[in-house]
């Protein structure tokens, strides 16, 4: 017989001699199978009350025996309180005339502690009805083993109620190591359990209910998971753990992303992206995929991934949405997969993914834009990429690269971005650093260009120049209003054109003015020790550049020499704030690590 004419079987026993166990791996549909098709057959509900506690993180014993009361009792008088109202109401009023009169002692505690289920008793039957006790999650209870199982026995022996109890067994025989463990788990079970059935679930039926009974936001996604049933079966029974749980939360999860994708009207791929983030997801939830790392030469190889945007893997690994973040990648695919020349489609595609004709094509106009800086700084990566795969296979390019013309471009690409207001960057993509150590000493030029952009991008340096351009032109137009709003602005450096830009507003300023300004001044540099990433050497510079403009000025009035006397002894404080060290070389010590 299959799993559910088993429990059939058991419920309709006319002698109780123990309970039953129902096990198998956690996620596999137990709860499922007993909820949905042994509590809902319309058979078995004409001669049984099923009565399902879970025992889920359940402190005490006591604390169980109450949660069957109270169900078994909400079942019993299901649509009429008279009974309960008899006893409970008088009960209640003595509660409350001894919280009112506040007595104490034995006879108010007694009172006080009175609990109107105490005076009903769990009975096998409920009208013409057997009761079949269902205890859930017992392998995640906190209670010892012993006393767990002898409180169940106790409604098996003692009341002859049916009792279920559903379980992964695997998940119990660890509490036999436990220290407050009198006896082994075989022995436990033994005494309370007359017959265990190992749960073989049918997926695919199973599946198909969930699908069925999923309550979807719109019709439409309703509609697209009934039409892609067969292919959830597929991917799930295809993997190697079977965890329904983590299907059910993927179908749940991916209606977001599905709704973003109707909305911006992408749906050519929908299925496939569908299919990739189930498979993903459980690949996740089964250990198989390393999240940390796993974006690289091999995740772009990886067929599971291949539908994949970068915010619906983060949506499905860490729960973190981000809707104008997805948003902008459905945009970017879209205009990636309009017809395209040969050398924009090679600024966006992994070199395995091109073919020799579009390369021969584009290649030398698609590399001449890198030279000269066009490229954005994800295209970049995209270009040292392929460049590094490209000397791993010792595949040729139709003309040899120049590298000081790539640094070059590359370094043209951060000054437009600096001076930029509308063009910003997201992080930069990860290269790992195996694809870099694969390469022979020679071609660690690859890693430097690479680091500069890894280092511009994480380092906010976009934000920083427009930060320190505000500054600069606000003090170029003495606009004092914008020059106070710079003050909240954080700055990774102070530079020469900093300090000349400084000299000139101060110099130009009525003298009568100026002790504000040095004030202003040093109460917004004081705090540039505190960040981790400002550029102290050439901040030094740009400091002693400005301490000696001012040390050269020539003051009509003494009154003029005592307040640049006290910027200079401010600048000079801002100057001993600056940590000693020097700045290590950066590539000297990632190449190093990289060996």
């Amino acid at each position: 017989m299959g799993t559910l004419d088993e429990l059939k079987y058991y419920c309709d026993e006319e002698n109780t001699f123990g309970a039953l166990l129902l096990t198998g791996q956690w996620g596999c549909g137990k709860t499922y199978l007993i909820e949905h098709q042994l509590c809902e057959d319309s058979d078995m509900k004409k001669k049984f009350v099923f009565l399902r506690i879970s025992l889920f993180g359940e402190p005490s014993i006591e604390s169980i025996q109450k949660k069957v009361k109270t169900l078994y009792l909400s079942q019993k008088w299901a649509g009429e309180s008279t009974a309960f109202s008899k006893i409970a109401n008088p009960i209640k009023k003595a509660v409350d005339i001894v919280k009112d009169t506040g007595v104490l002692g034995d006879i108010g505690n007694a009172v006080l502690s009175i609990n109107p289920t105490d005076f009903f008793e769990i009975e096998n039957q409920i009208g013409d009805k057997k009761v079949v006790l269902i205890f859930d999650d017992f392998e995640r209870c906190t209670i010892n083993t012993v006393d767990l199982f002898g409180c169940i026995n106790s409604y098996c022996e003692n009341q002859g109620l049916k009792v279920i109890v559903i379980a992964d067994e695997e998940k119990i025989e660890p509490s036999e190591k436990a220290e407050e463990q009198t006896l082994p788990y075989k022995d436990i079970k033994e005494k309370l359990i007359t017959r265990t059935i190992h749960y073989e679930p049918e997926y695919d039926q199973i599946i198909k209910g969930i699908v069925g009974a999923y309550k979807a936001q719109s019709t439409e996604y309703k509609e697209f998971l009934n039409k892609n049933r067969n292919r959830i079966c597929n991917v799930f029974n295809k993997n190697e753990i079977k965890n329904l749980r983590s299907l059910k939360c993927a179908i749940q999860d991916f209606e977001r992303v599905y709704q973003t994708f109707k909305e911006l009207d992408y749906m050519t791929k929908i299925d496939e992206t569908f299919i990739s983030f189930l498979t993903y997801v459980l690949d996740v939830k089964a250990g198989k995929i390393e999240t940390s790392s796993h974006l690289g030469e091999l995740a772009r190889a990886n067929p599971n991934e291949r539908f994949l945007l970068d915010p619906v893997k983060v949506w499905a690994v860490s729960s973190k949405w981000d809707q104008e973040e997805l948003e902008k990648a459905i945009k970017e695919k879209i205009e990636r997969e309009k017809p395209m020349a040969p050398k924009d489609e090679l600024k966006f595609t992994f070199l395995l993914d091109l073919d020799d004709e579009t390369i021969h094509e584009g290649f030398d106009s698609y590399i001449n834009e890198a030279y000269c800086g066009l490229l954005s700084l994800e295209e970049y990566i995209t270009l040292i990429g392929n460049i590094s795969f490209a000397k791993k296979i010792d595949y040729k390019f139709p003309s040899e690269i120049d590298y000081i013309k790539l640094e070059n471009g590359i370094n043209k690409c951060f000054s437009r971005l600096n001076k930029s207001q509308d063009e910003t960057i997201r992080s930069a993509p990860i290269i790992a650093d195996y694809d870099f150590k694969e390469l022979p000493e020679e071609e660690f030029h690859l890693y430097h260009l690479y680091k500069i952009i890894r280092d511009y991008s994480d380092g906010n340096i976009q934000k920083y120049e427009f930060n320190k351009r505000k500054y600069i032109e606000a003090l170029n137009a003495h606009d004092s209003k914008k020059l106070l709003g710079c003050e909240s602005m954080r700055f990774n450096t102070f530079s020469r054109e900093m300090a000349n830009a400084v000299f000139e507003y101060y110099r130009s300023l009525p003298s009568n003015e100026r002790r504000f300004f040095v004030y202003g001044f040093f109460e917004m540099w004081k705090g540039i020790k505190l960040h981790s990433d400002f550029r102290t050497e050439e901040s030094r510079i740009g400091l002693n550049a400005l301490l000696s403009k001012i040390a050269s000025i020539r003051p009509k009035s003494r009154l003029e020499q005592y307040v640049d006397d006290i910027f200079i002894k401010r600048i000079e404080t801002l100057i001993s704030l600056l940590p000693q060290q020097q700045e290590k070389s950066n590539d000297d010590e990632t190449k190093q690590n990289l060996k």
